[in-house]
């Protein structure tokens, strides 16, 4: 199942797709924990030095802000139509054995990698990399994650103060 289709209700989606009677009530995943845009993996991506995992969550959360103020929302796959086919191929058995067990015709496939994204909305790393809008939101991420830091650092250091 490919999380951009079930952008707003990632559980109710599978639910779905596996033929299962719907569960009101059903607590669902914060989109922002399933999918990123392609700026924002860009973003991530392009992080150089090894990172802790409270420095990328800042980062993650920098770049989360980042993405309204500009406007950007692009769902572009970093996947060719070859990428995609390669990993359709490796989880073919196992969506079969997976629908085989919720009782499903063979024929069906929970995992439907390009429905949203259609041949030609491929995206080149190199070249987004390379674009004014990609320099735009990595500088405004790295002001917004400086400003962030620069926050944390200074009630820490007030709270170390307030102690003696």
């Amino acid at each position: 199942m490919f999380y951009d289709e079930a952008a707003s209700d990632v559980f109710g989606a599978f639910i779905a797709a596996a033929g299962l009677e719907p569960i009101p009530d059903l607590i669902d995943i914060d989109p922002a924990q399933v999918s990123l845009n392609v700026y924002e993996l860009a973003y991530l991506l392009d992080l150089k030095t090894p990172i802790d995992y409270s420095d990328f969550l800042r980062r993650r959360a920098a770049s989360e802000k980042a993405s309204p103020r500009l406007g950007l929302h692009e769902t572009r796959s970093l996947l060719s139509d070859v990428d995609l086919a390669r990993l359709r191929n490796r989880f073919e058995a196992s969506n079969h054995r997976l629908m085989a067990a919720f009782g499903r015709p063979e024929t069906a496939s929970p995992l439907r990698l390009d429905i949203r994204t259609e041949s030609g909305s491929y995206c080149d790393l190199h070249q987004l990399y390379a674009s004014q809008s990609y320099l735009s939101f990595r500088k405004l991420a790295d002001a917004i994650y400086a400003r962030r830091n620069w926050r944390d650092r200074f009630r820490s250091l007030f709270k170390s103060g307030a102690r003696r």
